[in-house]
């Protein structure tokens, strides 16, 4: 028991750290490294490092992943807020779909862009996108479960917090 909530400590940890680092970042900003950071950590405990020390690590790799990490953080920020604009203000039922569409796209390739900075040392932004979303499409039923799993959750928490 001591083992499983000296884990979910750590968690409460890193999320905190994590929420930190994005508002000092001003959001769109920092919202990449911190996410980077946080991916990081993770991948070191779930290797089986999990001695690691998190607020040293997580500025080290904050700092290490902080102009990359930011440039994507806020091109996929602006296509994001560029789509939503899009469907939202659309008059036509077939640039709807097509936005859509793109939306899509966007979304199996911001599931997996920040776990690729994190992990791999790939050279080049064209690079590690392009491979997020290969990486999506080829584990689709994966990223189906997982936006699955997402909407769920944010459901649970919107219906959970409209009881109060």
């Amino acid at each position: 028991m001591n083992k499983w909530c000296m884990r979910l400590l750590r968690l409460v940890y890193l999320n905190l750290l994590w929420t930190i680092a994005t508002i000092l970042g001003l959001g769109f900003i920092g919202v990449g490294p911190a996410t980077v950071a946080m991916l990081s950590i993770l991948r070191q405990w779930i290797r089986g490092n999990e001695e690691v020390a998190i607020f040293s690590t997580f500025v080290r790799y904050f700092k290490e992943s902080f102009k990359e990490a930011a440039i994507i953080g806020g091109l996929y920020s602006l296509v994001g807020y560029v789509l939503y604009v899009d469907i939202v203000n659309s008059s036509s039922w077939y640039v709807r779909v097509v936005t859509l569409m793109g939306a899509f796209l966007y979304l199996i390739s911001l599931a997996y862009i920040f776990p690729l900075l994190a992990h791999y040392d790939w050279k080049g932004i064209k690079l590690k996108i392009k491979m997020s979303i290969v990486i999506g499409f080829s584990y689709l039923q994966y990223t189906l479960v997982l936006f699955v799993a997402i909407v769920v959750l944010y459901a649970l928490i919107l219906a959970y917090t409209q009881e109060f």
